[in-house]
């Protein structure tokens, strides 16, 4: 996102896992940011990123070894 929270290509991509902890969130997040891409309140789980040259894929992995949502993209020089 750009400072005034819009999508933006040519910021940096950021991830929050925070599956680890004693308890998930149920509420879904305090905000609810249009460039969310996705957002999990149920499952423990891990976040996989495998980096390439040029790109990345990532996949969140439910603690079962279920694949919850995936993706890649390029990454921005």
């Amino acid at each position: 996102m750009n400072t005034t929270g819009a999508a933006s290509p040519t910021s940096v991509r950021e991830w929050v896992v925070g599956t680890a902890g004693k308890r998930l969130a149920g509420n879904g997040g305090s905000v609810v940011y249009p460039t969310r891409e996705f957002f999990d309140s149920k499952d423990y789980g891990v976040l996989e990123l495998t980096l390439h040259p040029t790109s990345y894929d990532w996949r969140f992995i439910k603690e079962d070894g279920t694949v919850v949502e995936a993706g890649s993209d390029a990454c921005v020089a």
